[in-house]
């Protein structure tokens, strides 16, 4: 949201962060203004190379899987840089990212090697294992418990398991579990640093209209193939597949969760990425190749209807699919 406004506005941007994550490219398709300009950057020398165009309007965002101690440097050179840049609010900056590195700092004092159970996509998971590598302890970034390789207990007294902060619980459960059963003859639970950061609780959907749709809040986000990955405040599903000479890639990226009442899976998302159907090329566009995807909240439909291919119109798949769009102006009182 911070972009879209610095867009409207005209307002350079600076994002901090990696280069081809999901988030990054999304938050950078948010940006439309040619009279300003967005710029990504992961490094040092980055900002000492960055040319814009006004020094004097600029502000600077972070990717939001990135920790204080993965930004400060950077931040503190853009200041250097940039002395009238505006920065966000220090609550905007992960707190669940930079408490699993202090817990990763004070794991790798008694643990001979570290699991850190997250997806390989996952930018705050790589950093996790990343930071204990370069502690000097060896560190292995697992998707499940089936990754393990018994090779990398050999000779290890204390197994030490972290999580990447999109990672559920039940996954590190089932990584313990797996560990029990090759040898491991105690569990113990490292204290942390307690987390008193509260959030507002949001304000629960019942109802929501855009032109003759409508649709009440249910179960009914099902998916029939590919993967969630919740990353904090974002979701990205996507799944690829080949067929024949072509490569095809369902993906919907979407920021800014506003619904997260935990009874029900409707997600209120801004899709970034917004894929409906077939992103590929192919001579035969098969119907069934499509995602199936159900109760999804979208606020901007004309984002998807630029990307979508399908025989069906548009309104017609989304009513199939229980897909609502809703407007800017429907979303400020959620927000």
């Amino acid at each position: 949201m911070k972009v879209a406004r610095a867009s409207r506005k005209g307002i350079e941007a600076i994002l901090i962060g990696h280069n081809g994550h999901p988030e990054v490219e999304g938050t950078m398709g948010q940006y439309n203004n040619s009279a300003g300009g967005i710029y990504l950057v992961e490094s040092l020398e980055d900002v000492w190379q960055l040319q814009v165009k006004n020094v004097n309007n600029l502000c600077f965002i972070t990717q939001t899987t990135l920790s204080i101690d993965d930004t400060s440097d950077i931040i503190d050179a853009l200041h250097q840089r940039f002395p009238s840049i505006i920065g966000p609010r220090k609550d905007d900056i992960c707190y669940a990212t930079t408490n699993r590195q202090e817990a990763v700092r004070n794991l790798t004092i008694t643990a001979d090697v570290v699991l850190v159970v997250g997806s390989k996509n996952s930018s705050n998971s790589n950093r996790l294992a990343e930071l204990a590598q370069r502690i000097g302890k060896p560190a292995y970034l697992i998707d499940s418990a089936n990754d393990i390789q018994e090779s990398w207990l050999q000779g290890m007294n204390i197994i030490g398991v972290t999580a990447g902060a999109s990672a559920p619980n039940i996954i590190v459960l089932q990584v313990i579990s797996m560990l029990q059963s090759l040898g491991a003859d105690s569990v113990e639970e490292l204290i942390g640093c307690k987390e008193n950061i509260m959030f507002e609780p949001q304000l629960k959907l019942e109802y929501v209209y855009f032109s003759e749709l409508e649709a009440i809040l249910t179960k009914s986000a099902l998916f029939s193939s590919g993967k969630w990955h919740q990353i904090l405040w974002s979701i990205h599903w996507s799944r690829r597949y080949n067929s024949g000479r072509s490569s095809f890639q369902h993906i919907y990226a979407g920021y800014q969760v506003i619904s997260t009442d935990p009874s029900y899976f409707h997600q209120i998302v801004t899709l970034t990425y917004p894929h409906i159907g077939n992103t590929g090329i192919n001579d035969i566009d098969h119907e069934s190749l499509r995602v199936q995807a159900q109760g999804l909240v979208i606020r901007n439909l004309s984002l998807v209807a630029s990307h979508y291919r399908s025989i069906l119109p548009l309104s017609e798949y989304l009513k199939q699919k229980n897909v609502i769009g809703i407007s800017e102006i429907d979303t400020r009182k959620l927000t």
